[in-house]
């Protein structure tokens, strides 16, 4: 199967999430305002996910370390290193379990504000799922040109035609942070 053709059916576009389909009220604090960041949602209800495959850990794997069990370990003088790293294994295995694949089409929010024109909150823009697919296989074509152009380590280490430029490998890697979307809750009845 080719690379663009993992993104779209034809029920629209894959998602990955962690957690649950339902709608998630965020709290007002910098949802347009003061204090908002790069992830601060467009809406306040709704949920986050990303374009499938790209699952960015570091949204979910922070629970690894905060989990109750890992801190009592960490205070137990009697846990040894080995023990302590086996556990956190087991724990970040168990949360990428909770990972869930969906199909959705409709109204998205997105990153790519400097790619597409339309309503923008912060560092989101309001667009659609066909909108964003035929994006995201451009903005991947034009950086895996850049990684053959400009490689990361070395000319010789440097993949010759990279294909994608989402997964590590020789030849560098780039960022998914801005593959993050957000689905408001007037829109999740068409989750699939």
């Amino acid at each position: 199967m080719r690379l663009d053709n993992i993104l779209y059916e034809k029920r629209g576009m894959k998602f990955i999430r962690v957690g649950g389909l339902s709608a998630v009220k965020y709290g007002k604090k910098g949802i347009s305002g003061e204090g908002a960041t790069y992830h601060t949602p467009p809406k306040r209800k709704g949920i986050y996910a990303f374009i499938h495959p790209y699952a960015d850990s570091f949204l979910w794997a922070w629970k690894v370390g905060n989990s109750k069990k890992i801190k009592a370990m960490e205070d137990d003088p009697n846990v040894t290193q080995e023990e302590w790293e086996a556990e956190m294994r087991k724990e970040f295995q168990k949360e990428r379990k909770k990972q869930k694949t969906f199909t959705y089409e409709g109204p998205i929010w997105c990153h790519f504000t400097k790619e597409i024109q339309g309503p923008t909150k912060g560092s989101w823009v309001l667009t659609d799922t066909e909108t964003l697919q035929k994006t995201v296989n451009k903005h991947r074509a034009k950086l895996s040109a850049k990684v053959i152009a400009e490689p990361l380590f070395s000319k010789e280490l440097a993949p010759q035609g990279v294909k994608d430029p989402f997964k590590r490998g020789l030849g560098g890697h780039y960022g998914i942070d801005h593959l993050e979307v957000f689905i408001d809750d007037k829109n999740l009845g068409r989750i699939r």
